[in-house]
């Protein structure tokens, strides 16, 4: 799930980047391929898993799901679709300012289960509030990294303890501390960022964005 995390974070990010340039670079390079968007999203997946155990897997299924789709035109055996995407990959790691790996969101709100679940008691996996509490967080997590806007805004630190916070509330979860404290012991994040990050979050429910999350 971090790995997806991190996917979303660099998808949205260089979008971002690329919509404030004057040329597309994909004009310049892949406009005849007719594939941008499904190349620059397997160019995201490739840079986050390209130095991890699942690299093979991961390349193996996305293989099988092109072929699926495009029987004619096989990913691995186009030498153009697999310049592309080399350039694509090159393209995203130049533009974006990518966070270290263990700085995803969801390595962020780990970071905080854990202790909450210390402090929770030695029985807190087997508790199904706390279970609900820590799967509605990772819900959370990934829709938010559906938006642009949120993606690019937040660092992960912030919105981590931005969902955690909002989480607790909806499941019941005491978090022992005031919110302020909340935020700058766990995530050494400033407050005022975390209400606008939670501001951004209920928007986005009111607007019908959010599949499965619980707010």
């Amino acid at each position: 799930m971090a790995i997806v995390a991190a996917v979303l974070k660099s998808y949205h990010k260089y979008h971002e980047y690329n919509s404030k340039r004057k040329i597309n670079w994909h004009e310049q390079f892949i406009d005849e391929s007719g594939f941008d968007e499904e190349l620059l999203g397997i160019s995201c997946i490739l840079i986050e898993i390209e130095n991890t155990k699942y690299f093979k897997g991961i390349r193996k299924a996305m293989n099988i799901g092109w072929r699926l789709k495009y029987p004619n035109i096989p990913l691995d055996g186009c030498d153009k679709l697999k310049k592309t995407v080399k350039i694509m990959m090159s393209n995203v790691k130049n533009a974006i300012s990518r966070e270290p790996f263990n700085k995803t969101p969801i390595k962020s709100a780990s970071r905080v289960i854990r202790t909450l679940k210390d402090e929770f008691g030695p029985n807190a996996l087997a508790d199904p509030l706390f279970n609900k509490f820590v799967q509605n967080i990772w819900t959370m997590i990934i829709n938010c990294l559906c938006s642009t806007r949120i993606a690019i805004t937040y660092s992960s630190d912030e919105l981590a303890t931005a969902v955690i916070y909002i989480t607790s509330g909806s499941v019941g979860i005491d978090l022992k501390r005031d919110f302020d404290v909340f935020c700058v012991e766990f995530s050494g994040s400033d407050p005022l960022r975390i209400k606008d990050a939670i501001l951004e979050i209920a928007t986005m429910k009111q607007r019908n964005q959010f599949n499965g999350a619980e707010l």
